[in-house]
């Protein structure tokens, strides 16, 4: 029984090493990527290696549950897709835990570009002169890349792990989920100009019409800090609105026209950005593990992880919070990219 058994371990063995030397095989997307389509970010498990992203095309609501970039390019994306961006024709896929930014073609999802000058990437910011930021969980710096061919230009010192950045103006705002301060750099010297108390675990910054910054910050449930969504001048560096939130973190904030989105104990809350009110119109409430929300076409998008494990979902509701379908996604959707 011994030996049977070792001889069937050997025989795995072997058919693993001939699996590895294998050529990878590629294929073409069928169906290359057009306009209207919203591509789902699925992170996977962290160190699962599972990381994918899926699409849903917006003019017939049909979707694609298979994973574009395997598809095209023989082999998996990595571990944990943070974040994406569509620029000059090229999608940039951050892929956080493998340290790796994946760059491909936006019609044939096929690489371009493997970039790995990264300690754990998170979010991209493009600015002037062809340049992109780029922020980190531990390398307390932003990477500045040249957008042409990804190549490190130099980095900013940034004590701490950085997240969304946001460009208003001649500077460039960064939040840091560790720290109670949100940063401002100048775009043009790429030096620190100041760093501004806004409330503990500020991670997503975005502007609204009247050029104002919308900040959300997680707080820290602990030691009873309450989550927070801040509207900041950032001429004078004064808050306008502060809403505390309750000490639920904030999983996910999304500005889009004179409204705010957020999720905050798995449901989906809006408030408009004239009269912002805590916690604002409840739109969801029917349970699962909401991640992400953005909205398109006069639909709300809403990435529902389930279970972690098994295949996640994104659930479609009408702009007044109606459910109207949900389709299939990777595992554990946390964001989008919406292909123009």
């Amino acid at each position: 029984m011994g030996r049977s058994i070792i001889c069937i371990l050997l025989a795995w063995m072997a058919f693993g090493l001939i699996s590895c030397f294998k050529e990878p095989d590629t294929k073409t997307i069928t169906t290359p990527i057009g306009s209207q389509t919203l591509l789902v970010l699925n992170e996977g498990n962290f160190q699962w290696g599972n990381a994918s992203v899926t699409r849903y095309m917006m003019h017939d609501q049909s979707y694609d549950d298979q994973d574009l970039f395997s598809q095209a390019n023989g082999r998996p994306l990595g571990d944990v897709l943070q974040s994406a961006m569509l620029i000059d024709g090229q999608i940039w896929l951050v892929v956080n835990n493998s340290g790796r930014i994946e760059v491909v073609d936006k019609s044939s999802f096929k690489l371009v570009h493997s970039l790995t000058d990264f300690n754990s990437p998170r979010y991209l910011c493009p600015i002037d002169s062809g340049l992109l930021l780029v922020s980190d969980l531990y390398d307390d710096s932003i990477s500045v890349l040249h957008q042409s061919d990804g190549s490190l230009q130099q980095k900013i010192a940034l004590k701490g792990w950085t997240e969304q950045m946001l460009r208003l103006g001649d500077d460039v705002w960064v939040s840091n989920p560790n720290s109670y301060k949100i940063y401002q750099l100048d775009e043009d010297s790429l030096y620190l100009k100041d760093s501004i108390d806004i409330g503990f675990g500020s991670f997503a910054l975005s502007s609204d019409s009247q050029n104002r910054i919308w900040i959300a910050t997680k707080g820290d449930k602990t030691l009873g800090i309450p989550a927070q969504i801040h509207c900041l001048d950032p001429n004078t560096k004064s808050m306008i609105h502060s809403l505390n939130i309750g000490t639920e973190p904030i999983i996910d904030f999304y500005l889009k026209g004179d409204f705010v989105y957020y999720i905050q104990n798995n449901k989906l809350y809006r408030f408009p950005t004239d009269s912002p009110t805590a916690p604002g119109d409840l739109l969801y409430d029917k349970g699962g593990n909401l991640y992400a929300v953005e909205l398109h076409d006069n639909r709300i998008f809403i990435c529902d992880a389930v279970d972690f494990v098994q295949r996640g979902k994104v659930i479609v509701l009408d702009t007044s919070g109606a459910e109207t379908h949900s389709f299939l996604a990777g595992r554990i959707p946390n964001g989008f990219l919406f292909i123009p």
